[in-house]
């Protein structure tokens, strides 16, 4: 009888061992799988572009890859290793590229400076089509956008912003010598015209002109609309202030002239520059660095060596959002 039972025993220990290592063996396998489960990844998107390499004040050209990188835990830390990607759109006086390679700007000058305080070693100016900019900065092709873009609502669904830096207004430029010029002295006497009006795709005024009835003819750049101006193809231009006085300072012999007179009712650029909606802490301490030039007196020096008024420069404050100013 006692054979009989620890024969019994010896066959469900047995079993019981053989469940056992089954289990443990399942067990290990499921945590296995697990441990070696890929991450998720945003799809990846390489796009050419040509960018400009600032290191240590020399300037290098080149073409390069960029491509969109899931958001690390410390943005500033990447572009503290990686360099600092920078779109802009590039036209004068904001940000653009100098016929010898140097990134220039009120507003490129603005951002080497923050980059230079918060320890980023490598500037690397990316050109792109206004209306690409923040579609770009959400697939992560380039960390900050720097092209006297407008602080809105809109935008901020899509990105953050900093603080307000100044602001500039947009006029009415037509071909020179065209009378209607000294009559076309408001946005209201435009939308009562009926004249269709050249606009960057993507620029704030499109929307903000609507309530005087004026309709805007979009285009891809400034240039471009130029282009159709002198051949014909339209009459009117709605061109930045800043933008008009520094291409006619580099063109003086461009046909075109600004409305002398205007009264711009409201319409207005409340530019900032923008970041990933992740990249909170490195927008953060860009933000700080922003408030620095505000208060040490390098903002209006900036800006009034771009032909902008460093009158139009508010308190500084935390960035955006909430709210837009």
């Amino acid at each position: 009888m006692n054979s009989v039972l620890e024969k019994l025993f010896r066959v469900v220990g047995l079993r019981s061992r053989r469940l056992m290592g089954a289990s443990i063996f399942l067990f290990l396998l499921v945590l296995s799988a697990c441990q070696q489960a890929p991450a998720v990844v945003t799809e990846q998107v390489e796009v050419e572009v040509e960018v400009t390499r600032i290191v240590q004040g020399e300037t290098i050209t080149n073409t390069v890859l960029v491509t969109p990188t899931p958001a690390p835990v410390d943005p500033l830390a990447r572009v503290r290793e990686k360099g600092l990607y920078v779109a802009f759109a590039g036209e004068a006086p904001w940000s653009f590229i100098t016929p010898e390679g140097v990134f220039s700007g009120a507003e490129a000058e603005m951002c080497i400076e923050c980059a230079n305080k918060l320890g980023i070693k490598e500037v690397f100016p990316v050109t792109v089509a206004f209306d690409g900019l923040l579609p770009g900065l959400q697939a992560r092709r380039y960390d900050v956008i720097v092209a006297g873009m407008s602080i809105r609502e809109k935008r901020l669904e899509v990105a953050i912003s900093t603080q307000l830096l100044y602001k500039y207004g947009t006029r009415i430029v037509g071909k020179k010598g065209d009378p209607r010029l000294k009559e076309l002295t408001s946005w209201t006497k435009v939308g009562k015209s009926g004249i269709k009006v050249a606009a960057i795709r993507g620029s704030t005024e499109i929307d903000d002109t609507k309530q005087f009835g004026v309709t805007m003819v979009e285009y891809p750049d400034n240039l471009a609309e130029l282009a159709d101006l002198l051949a014909g193809r339209i009459e009117l231009m709605g061109w930045n202030d800043n933008f008009f006085g520094a291409y006619m300072k580099a063109n003086p012999d461009t046909p075109i002239e600004a409305v002398p007179s205007w009264d711009y009712e409201g319409v207005v650029s409340l530019p900032g520059h923008y970041f990933n909606s992740e990249d909170v802490a490195l927008r953060d301490a860009y933000n700080d660095c922003i408030s620095e030039l505000k208060t040490n007196g390098k903002m209006a020096e900036i800006l009034t060596k771009w032909g902008f008024s460093p009158d139009t420069i508010p308190a500084a404050g935390p960035g955006y959002p909430p709210g837009a100013p």
